[in-house]
């Protein structure tokens, strides 16, 4: 699946999971049924496309990685090596 098709289907899940979720909420339990059914099929494709979006960002730090671009380790450095000079 292409990384802009998956991040899409994931947004989308979101919004129609926070939507049916507070208009099932909302609304008396008689009215609200089939929003829980949507809900829960939604809820079900979002646990679905996520072994996708995992495939993505695991590509993404090892691209990343390889490249050189660590962009979590200087700061951290920086925060120890201050941390550890403060203590001197």
């Amino acid at each position: 699946m292409p990384r802009r098709l998956t991040n899409v289907l994931l947004l989308a899940a979101v919004i129609v999971l926070v939507a049916t979720g507070l208009i099932a909420w909302a609304l008396p339990e008689t009215t609200a049924t089939p929003l829980y059914d949507l809900h829960r099929i939604t809820g079900a494709a979002l646990v679905l496309a996520l072994p996708w979006k995992e495939l993505i960002a695991r590509t993404s730090i090892a691209r990343r990685v390889r490249g050189g671009i660590v962009g979590s380790a200087l700061p951290v450095e920086t925060f120890i090596r201050a941390v550890g000079r403060k203590g001197r």
